[in-house]
């Protein structure tokens, strides 16, 4: 059955692969699943707890998650699924008022969005 097969593909997936997904989602999305990968000893808690947070960019949608993860980079420094999931319940990405943003990274082997068209 297809539910099956999808619990077959969620389970094999890896460290990287959810880096993978993370960073097409934003760079801060990337950063807050570094630290969710980190913060757990056994894989299966990391691969989990990754998984949660690419289930919260289907549920509330990528830009949302990223704005989340952008405000606990600033803000707290740190990130795990249950802030995240906790500033997007209360809608804290939409009060960006109070959020200072980063600065735009540049460096020679960062390729911009023109690479990929």
């Amino acid at each position: 059955p297809e539910a099956h097969q999808q619990y077959k593909l969620t389970s094999e997936q890896t460290r990287e692969d959810l880096l993978a997904l993370a960073q097409k989602i934003g760079l801060s999305s990337y950063w807050a699943m570094q630290q969710v990968l980190r913060s757990h000893f056994y894989d299966k808690q990391c691969i989990r707890s990754g998984q949660g947070l690419i289930s919260l960019s289907k549920k509330y949608g990528a830009d949302r998650l990223e704005k989340a993860a952008l405000r606990c980079r600033v803000l707290a420094g740190q990130a795990s699924y249950r802030q995240l999931k906790s500033i997007l319940e209360k809608n804290l990405d939409k009060c960006v008022d109070d959020t200072p943003q980063l600065p735009e990274l540049r460096h020679e082997n960062i390729r911009g969005a023109q690479e990929y068209q």
